[in-house]
């Protein structure tokens, strides 16, 4: 419905204006979206250990005194608050990898049209790949930042918390999320509690260790495989048979041979943007692609998984599909579409399968030929194109 200003003249509303963006434009503000949201994370974070230090200097202020800080705080920007940080003993590799981030946020606020990558992207009508990687690469950092923050700031909130900092950790993952009244508060919470589910933080604070290897009962026995990245809003969760046993090992969904071509295919589709080698699951996953697998237990081959495997994981599978409601299912290859839906013909989108509500598109074979690898790209990105309209 459109809104009228003083004059009474009708004038469009935003998803008017939004609406006649094409499919390249979408992905672009996408991403800048992505390092506004962790930008504003990281300077928080940032107000939020001044704040912690403040207490811990002042430990008898009274809470009028307390609050005229708190909201001076505020006014500050994310340089001046990482420089009085600096005096009061944040490690100085910390503090320069949050300098870092900082200025190449202010580079891409103030100076947006003097960074020749970014221009393109904007000037051009071609896939902005390079800029949409280069965007998210920036929120990413910011985002691991904000959590190696946190990570640093935990050491001396155990003290004060007179227990293990994994105790507090664990007290606040466990909250019922239902039970947190502010809106902000409760996405905070859920949001937090999705990536200790998706992500192993055995590297401590060393973001580019995380990985997400989890121990977990597959029929009886305890198996290493790799968690399932879902939660609630994802746009698609891609699916494949189980993971590979190199996969495992890096911690990181599809780093075998022919895995790394399917990441190369999604790139082609305008699905994800490079975010270096190895990370690929973690950019994908912040602009809304999940991943799973029918069947938890690695094995080289998918010759070695038992009928009965198959059967119980088909059944997780659905009511996994089920919680978290996506509204796109990618087959990474055709064979899991075959355990799920039996055997049948061609690849690409097909409107007569259908999983738990969501829409199913299979991968072409991993030596399919050119132009039809091409076809069935530019058919994923429009579908996913032209479902995000319809969902905004």
């Amino acid at each position: 419905m459109a809104a009228r200003d003083e004059s009474g003249e009708a004038r469009p509303s935003v998803a008017a204006y939004f609406a006649d963006l094409d499919k390249h434009a979408t992905p672009f503000l996408t991403a800048l979206g992505q390092v506004v949201v962790a930008a504003a994370a990281l300077e928080n974070n940032l107000q939020l250990e001044l704040a912690r230090l403040l207490k811990e200097e002042e430990p008898e202020i009274g809470s009028e005194k307390l609050d005229k800080r708190l909201a001076e705080l505020r006014t500050l920007t994310a340089g001046k608050l990482l420089g009085r940080l600096r005096e009061r003993g944040l490690p100085e590799d910390l503090q320069r990898r949050i300098d870092d981030a900082v200025d190449r946020r202010n580079q891409l606020v103030h100076h947006l049209y003097e960074d020749p990558v970014l221009l393109r992207a904007v000037m051009r009508n071609e896939p902005p790949d390079d800029a949409i990687g280069q965007l998210q690469g920036l929120a990413l950092d910011c985002a691991g930042l904000s959590v190696e923050l946190q990570m640093f700031a935990l050491a001396k909130i155990e003290d004060a918390f007179g227990g293990p900092k994994q105790e507090l950790l664990d007290a606040v993952l466990s909250l019922d999320p239902e039970q947190i009244a502010d809106p902000a508060e409760r996405n905070l919470l859920e949001a937090a509690q999705a990536l200790k589910a998706g992500a192993d933080w055995s590297g401590g604070t060393d973001p580019t260790r995380w990985d997400h290897r989890i121990t977990v009962d597959w029929m009886g026995e305890q198996i290493e495989t790799l968690a399932d990245l879902l939660r609630p809003g994802l746009r698609a969760v891609c699916i494949g048979i189980n993971p590979s046993p190199v996969s495992v090992e890096a911690g990181h969904y599809y780093q075998g041979r022919i895995g790394r071509r399917f990441w190369q295919r999604l790139r082609q589709a305008g699905v994800i943007n490079d975010a270096g080698t190895g990370r690929e699951d973690d950019a994908a996953f912040i602009s809304g692609i999940g991943f799973t697998d029918i069947v938890k237990r690695p094995t080289p081959r998918a010759e070695a998984i038992s009928a009965a495997e198959f059967d119980y994981g088909r059944e997780a599978l659905a009511e996994r599909l089920r919680r978290y409601k996506p509204s796109v299912l990618i087959f990474a290859f055709k064979k899991p579409a075959v355990v799920l839906f039996g055997r049948f013909d061609g690849c690409g989108f097909r409107p007569d399968l259908e999983l738990s509500g969501a829409q199913v598109f299979v991968m072409p074979g991993p030596y399919e030929r050119k132009d039809r690898v091409a076809a069935g790209l530019e058919a994923l990105r429009d579908l996913l194109f032209h479902l995000e309209r319809a969902r905004t």
